[in-house]
């Protein structure tokens, strides 16, 4: 096991998922900020929310295929550096309906960018064992790295104005780039281009799978349960964030940094509630903890 710590690609690959992910933190606070800053309206801080979800739901399956035919490291590093460009874009361009198209080709690039980084650690780590220990220890390190990236952002809120924040990220996004251009890959992950009629072939699974999903749903009503209650609060949470930006600026008069340190306790409290749920979950008392989830955010409302 300790021949992946000395390993260049495994290091690489740690360091730059801990920053990309970090940084995402930076543009997550920022945005609505500006936008509300902007417009003065709550409505649009749920808009820009709203937008940022909608392409992972249209996309995500479509996102599986694409990754699965072609270069995952050329996906990972071009998505990156479309990110840390729009994002740079977005810095000249004081816009509000620029930061709410910006946010959405984000949104798009992470979705390409995190199903090529969660099917691409199998081309680094050949054994299981190790590939199990190393696939931990990546998930709490980017867990760290959210709530270190809030921390961070809220730092710098007090320091500078909102905008440097997503300087800031786009350099996370090209740093990111670059670390993961220099990682090697093991055979089998890169030069995979498919053919014209390979590509047809995906796509026609594509559908098939969108049917297959349709009837599944169908039939299994308790995980239509389940994911109506997981939509209803993220839901709930697409609108406290919202709302808060205005509580916060309008209401109470507060400086920006306190959004941040806002999103900072809330990644805390989302560490802490799945260390504190997993052990509900493991002894198959899942309503449990969904029941619970709902009423701490009927609370929180």
């Amino acid at each position: 096991m300790s021949k992946y710590w000395q390993n260049k690609n495994i290091i690489f690959w740690i360091i730059s998922s801990f920053i990309c992910v970090g940084g995402d933190v930076f543009t997550t606070t920022a945005i609505p900020l500006l936008i509300y800053n902007i417009t003065h309206s709550a409505r649009m801080a749920v808009f820009v929310y709203l937008l940022d979800i909608l392409p992972e739901v249209l996309l995500a399956p479509l996102a599986g295929v694409v990754v699965d035919s072609y270069d995952k490291k050329k996906i990972i590093v071009y998505a990156n550096i479309l990110a840390g460009s729009i994002l740079c874009l977005a810095i000249v361009y004081d816009n509000c309906w620029f930061y709410i198209f910006s946010n959405s080709i984000l949104s798009i690039a992470n979705l390409f960018y995190t199903t090529a980084a969660k099917t691409a650690l199998p081309f680094l780590v050949k054994n299981e064992k190790d590939f199990s220990r190393v696939n931990s220890f990546i998930s709490l390190v980017l867990k760290i790295a959210r709530i270190m990236g809030a921390a961070t952002a809220t730092m710098l809120l007090v320091l500078m104005d909102v905008k440097y924040l997503l300087f800031f990220d786009a350099a996370s996004f090209l740093i990111t780039a670059l670390l993961v251009y220099n990682i090697t890959f093991n055979s089998g992950s890169t030069d995979s281009i498919i053919s014209a009629l390979d590509a047809k072939v995906k796509i026609h699974q594509y559908w098939e799978s969108l049917i297959e999903s349709y009837n599944f749903l169908l039939e299994n009503h308790e995980f239509v349960m389940c994911s109506l209650y997981y939509a209803l609060l993220i839901g709930i949470e697409t609108v406290l964030g919202a709302q808060l930006v205005v509580f916060l600026e309008k209401d109470l008069s507060l400086p920006n940094y306190y959004y941040g340190i806002y999103k900072n306790f809330a990644l805390v409290g989302i560490f802490l509630a799945q260390i504190m749920f997993s052990k509900i979950i493991l002894f198959g008392k899942e309503k449990i903890g969904i029941i619970s989830g709902l009423l701490l955010s009927a609370v929180e409302s």
